[in-house]
């Protein structure tokens, strides 16, 4: 009869974490870590430029806080390599023109349906 020894499947790598902007220029930063770990970004400036910070994505998801508005700076437990994005949109960009900048309905909603009544 075998005795066999449970053996795990996972292990701990050491994987890249890329945080940088959108549009390109505000920051760039590359780490490689060890896994799984507590990651913090970079806390991203609420304003570069003419620009305003909307939002953190984590290899293409958006990172919420549990009001639904942008988490900054974005808190995750790393489990591959990742890249992280701190998207920012001109400050008075209003693509549907009602009124509010898209950056204030993105950061607060993840979305451009809201109106001044929202």
């Amino acid at each position: 009869m075998f005795l066999g020894l449970a053996v795990s499947t996972s292990r701990a790598a050491i994987v890249e974490f890329a945080q940088v902007s959108d549009p390109a220029g505000v920051f760039v930063q590359t780490n490689y870590l060890n896994t799984p770990a507590t990651v913090t970004t970079v806390a991203a400036p609420a304003t570069s430029g003419s620009y305003q910070f909307t939002h953190w994505t984590l290899n293409g998801v958006r990172i919420n806080n549990p009001d639904g508005s942008a988490m900054n700076p974005a808190v995750f437990t790393l489990l591959e390599r990742t890249l992280a994005i701190a998207h920012y949109l001109p400050a008075t960009q209003d693509s549907d023109a009602e009124g509010i900048p898209d950056w204030f309905e993105l950061f607060y909603f993840g979305v451009l349906s809201n109106n001044a009544g929202s």
